[in-house]
C-alpha cells in the first residue's frame, strides 16, 4: 500500500467507530509483537489528532517515517487505513529503543514495515476492529517478513505462503532426522546458470515431497524459485576463496558473491527455525515460534559502543555466536570491559581453566576448531578486547547473585550467570534452542 499524503477522512483514530475495540483487543498484541520483533523498548500508538501530532513532531506535513525531535531514541512511523483508494485515517505509532537509530538508516526497511502494517490495520478496520488480537500476531509477522524482504518485482502476499511452507518443513524429518533445505527466490534464473542443475520437468513447491526437499541443504545448494513458485532446478553456490575466514563465513551464509539484487533466500536453519535473508545481511529469523529481525550492524555496533573494541573483533564474536546458535550449542561468551585478573576473579569461582601455553585468538583461523570445542564445554569463555581467550570453563560466583527486578524475571542459571558477568562488560548467552541474548549491566538485547 503506497503512502498517501492526501487529507484523511478523519484526523484522529478515536473518531473511527469501534476503534475502542482495537484498544482493548489488538493494541497490546500489536505493541508487544513489534517490541519483540524489532528488539526495542516500547511501542506507543498515537491516537491524538493530526494537528497535535504535527506540533509534537515539529513538522508541517505527515511523512511515513519521522524523527522525534527531542529524543534520538524515538521515531514515529505512520501506516494508513485505506479502502478503495480512499484514505480513511493515518495510523501513527512511536518506536522507542537504541536500535531505532539503526533502523532509521535502513531507508527501505521502515517504509516496507509501515506498508505491511497498513494492510493489517485496514483488514482490522474492515472487520469493525474485531479480531485485532489475532490479526497482529503470526499473520502480521509473515506479512512484514514477506513485504520487507521482497521488492515491488515480487508479490509479498504471495510469498507468505512460501514462509508457511518453510515453517512446516522446519518441523519435518527425513528418515528420522531433521534436514535443512532452502530456496532462492528470483525473477531471472539465467543469472544462476553457472552451477545450475536443471530438472527434467519443472516443479511446483506445493507438490514437492520431503525426499525432493532433501536434495537442497539450504547452505551450499538451493532450489531456484520464480515469482509463481515454480522451480526448474537446484543451484550450487560458488566456492569462496577469501583469505579472511570471518568475512568468508558471512559471505557464504548470505551468498554475497552469488545472490543478485533483488533476490532473497528462504531456508530452514534448524529444528523449528527458519530464516529469510538477502545478500546485504538483512535477515528475519523465527526461533521457537518467535519472529525477530536481525542485522549484523546492530549486534556489532552494540559491542563497539559498549566495549570500544575493533569491529573485526565484534564480527569474530558474532560469527562464533551464530555458529553456536545455528548448531544449537548452549554457551556463554563473556567480554569484560576490565580484563584484569582481579575484576575477573571477583565475579567468578576459583575453578577457572587456562591450559594453553600460547593464548587462543578469535582472529586466528587455525584456532577455530579448538575455540568451537571450548564453546561447547560447560561454563563461560572469557575474551579480551583483542580477541584473545583469557579463560575457559569459567563459572559465575552465584553467591554474588544480583537482586534486581530484571534478575528475578530471568529463568535458568545460565541467564542469571550472564547477567552477573555483564556487570563488567558484555555477556552473550546462547541457548540450545538457538535464542541469543546479550547482557550489559541492566540492559538485555534479544538478537
Amino acid at each position: 500500500m503506497k503512502f498517501d499524503k492526501n487529507e484523511p477522512k478523519v484526523d484522529a483514530l478515536t473518531k473511527l467507530k469501534s476503534f475502542k475495540r482495537f484498544l482493548q483487543l489488538g493494541q497490546e498484541e500489536f505493541c508487544e509483537f513489534l517490541k519483540r520483533f524489532l528488539n526495542i523498548d516500547d511501542v506507543r500508538v498515537q491516537v491524538c489528532d493530526l494537528s497535535t501530532l504535527k506540533a509534537w513532531l515539529s513538522v508541517e506535513s505527515v511523512e511515513e517515517v519521522m524523527k522525534v525531535s527531542d529524543d534520538e531514541n524515538e521515531i514515529c512511523i505512520v501506516s494508513q487505513i485505506k479502502t478503495k483508494d480512499e484514505l480513511i485515517a493515518y495510523f501513527p505509532y512511536v518506536l522507542r529503543g537504541k536500535n531505532v537509530k539503526t533502523y532509521f538508516q535502513l531507508k527501505s526497511f521502515l517504509p516496507k514495515l509501515a506498508e505491511a502494517i497498513s494492510d493489517q490495520i485496514t483488514l482490522c478496520y474492515l472487520q469493525d476492529f474485531i479480531g485485532g488480537d489475532w490479526i497482529f500476531g503470526e499473520n502480521l509477522a509473515r506479512m512484514i517478513v514477506a513485504n520487507c524482504i521482497s521488492t515491488r518485482k515480487y508479490d509479498g502476499v504471495k510469498f507468505t505462503h512460501l514462509i508457511e511452507k518453510m515453517e512446516q518443513l522446519a518441523t519435518a524429518s527425513f528418515e528420522g532426522s531433521f534436514f535443512p533445505t532452502g530456496v532462492i527466490v528470483t525473477n531471472d534464473s539465467s543469472k544462476y546458470k553457472k552451477n545450475f542443475f536443471a530438472f527434467e520437468t519443472i516443479r511446483n513447491i506445493d507438490n514437492l515431497d520431503k525426499r525432493e526437499w532433501f536434495l537442497a541443504n539450504g547452505q551450499e545448494s538451493f532450489f531456484l524459485l520464480d515469482s509463481n513458485k515454480i522451480s526448474r532446478g537446484i543451484f550450487r553456490k560458488s566456492i569462496d576463496t577469501s583469505s579472511d575466514f570471518i568475512t568468508r563465513y558471512f559471505d557464504d551464509y548470505y551468498l554475497k558473491h552469488d545472490l543478485h539484487v533483488p533476490d532473497f533466500i528462504v531456508r530452514t536453519v534448524g529444528l523449528n527455525e527458519i530464516s529469510v535473508s538477502n545478500s546485504d545481511g538483512k535477515e528475519f529469523v523465527k526461533v521457537e515460534n518467535v519472529w525477530k529481525y536481525r542485522h549484523h550492524k546492530s549486534f556489532t555496533t552494540f559491542l563497539f559502543d559498549k566495549l570500544n573494541i575493533k569491529y573485526k573483533i565484534c564480527y569474530a564474536i558474532l560469527m562464533y555466536t551464530l555458529k553456536c546458535s545455528r548448531n544449537h550449542v548452549s554457551s556463554i561468551i563473556w567480554i569484560p570491559k576490565d580484563c584484569s585478573d582481579e575484576n575477573i576473579f571477583n565475579l567468578t569461582t576459583d575453578n577457572r581453566v587456562r591450559i594453553w601455553k600460547n593464548q587462543l585468538n578469535l582472529l586466528n583461523e587455525s584456532h577455530q576448531v579448538l575455540i568451537e570445542k571450548i564453546l561447547e564445554s560447560d561454563g563461560a569463555i572469557v575474551i579480551d578486547n583483542h580477541g584473545k581467550v583469557l579463560y575457559e570453563s569459567v563459572f559465575a560466583d552465584m553467591s554474588k547473585r544480583l537482586e534486581s527486578k530484571e534478575t528475578k524475571k530471568l529463568v535458568g542459571s545460565g541467564e542469571t550467570a550472564a547477567r552477573l558477568l555483564s556487570t563488567n562488560g558484555v555477556a552473550i548467552k546462547i541457548s540450545q534452542d538457538g535464542t541469543i541474548k546479550i547482557f550489559s549491566g541492566d540492559e538485555i538485547i534479544y538478537y
